[in-house]
């Protein structure tokens, strides 16, 4: 734990301020106290957080449980289980809409050509109809002609 590591570090630094005499000196005696002074300033810390992060897991831990209760409270509801069975089917209907769009499309395309053919028979046939009566115009100008000549000879 951290408590643990910060004991560990101590005792290294404690290890490496050892003189290499016997004859005891200011860093000697001054290391253990410092050492020491460190951890007595910073061990109330480390415990509040420490305390601190064990309520936080246990909240945490506390929200997981019920969200989990909600999503099982929710999975096995009625309305959510004819849902379920109506989205199975949605794929399906999906589907046939596309496939009924694309036979809409070829229909409107026909039924767009048919009417341009439609509209240019119509055309022709009114240009055949004034073409006939013009012709059945001068026909009959022609007869009208001839008998007044007839008539006159």
């Amino acid at each position: 734990s951290t408590w643990g590591l910060l004991f560990a570090l101590l005792e290294d630094m404690e290890a490496a301020c050892e003189p290499a005499t016997a004859v005891p000196s200011a860093v000697d005696t001054a290391a253990p106290l410092l050492a020491s002074g460190v951890l007595g300033s910073l061990q109330p810390t480390v415990e509040q957080l420490e305390a601190e992060l064990r309520d936080l897991v246990e909240t945490q831990r506390k929200l997981m449980e019920e969200v989990a209760s909600q999503v099982e409270g929710v999975a096995h509801t009625p309305c959510f289980d004819e849902v379920a069975h109506i989205m199975k089917f949605l794929v399906l209907y999906q589907s046939k809409v596309a496939t009924l769009k694309k036979e809409m499309a070829a229909v409107s395309d026909k039924v767009r050509r048919l009417g341009a053919r439609s509209d240019k028979l119509a055309r022709r046939r009114r240009d055949q109809e004034a073409s006939d009566e013009t012709k059945r115009q001068k026909e009959a100008e022609r007869d009208r002609a001839l008998q007044a000549r007839v008539v006159s000879e």
